[in-house]
């Protein structure tokens, strides 16, 4: 039948729209949705499993308590901070380039008007924001205050940031299991370039009969 973009149901109305004859870049940019999907998907289950439920454990009051006690955590607070930030803000930003994308397909639409493709650099902006306040709280050892600190927090999640993080060794530690759950949005950077380099190499921006030329 050819790839589809659009489903309707409702009784006797149902129908769908599909691509046929298919642009040779069909593939990969159904690949590319596909999978930025999945993406989004374990995005909104670190943050309604991990952060959201991080930020209302009272850890920000022992970091406090700490502070008081002599112990420097100004760095340390504001770093975790803008870490769930910037975590915040890639989530919302997935979520509308993923819905973006969608509808672009469905309406066999300029790939260039995608807030993905057309405007990559915004994308590349929240990657790069949200790489330097992950990489400003691994400097100050935040994961691993964070986990000693809220230890009966962490006990309490810990199958679910096992789950997060993909392990299935009881004996790894809680920082790591947050370090690494934390760092997972990183590996969609190489999926997006292996992906968008295959739709590159198909697409001919003069090719007419292709209504999803770059």
């Amino acid at each position: 039948l050819g790839w589809i973009t659009k489903v309707s149901a409702g009784g006797q109305q149902c129908g769908c729209r599909v691509l046929n004859p298919a642009p040779p870049e069909s593939q990969p940019l159904f690949e590319l949705a596909a999978s930025e999907r999945t993406f989004y998907n374990q995005l909104i289950k670190t943050s309604n499993l991990l952060l959201r439920p991080l930020q209302k454990s009272g850890i920000d009051l022992i970091i406090f308590s700490a502070l008081i006690s002599g112990y420097k955590c100004v760095p340390l607070f504001m770093f975790k901070e803008c870490l769930t930030l910037d975590c915040n803000v890639l989530v919302r930003h997935i979520g509308e380039s993923i819905t973006d994308l969608t509808k672009c397909i469905q309406i066999s639409a300029t790939l260039t008007t995608s807030l993905m493709l057309g405007y990559h650099c915004e994308l590349m902006e929240v990657f790069q924001n949200y790489s330097h306040a992950f990489s400003d709280f691994l400097a100050v050892g935040g994961f691993d205050f964070c986990t000693k600190a809220g230890s009966e927090f962490f006990e309490k999640i810990q199958s679910s940031i096992r789950d997060l993080s993909e392990e299935q060794d009881k004996s790894v530690a809680a920082s790591s299991l947050l370090l690494r759950a934390m760092r997972y949005p990183f590996f969609r950077l190489a999926e997006y370039s292996r992906i968008i380099s295959k739709i590159a190499a198909l697409v001919t921006v003069s090719d007419s009969d292709s209504c999803l030329t770059l």
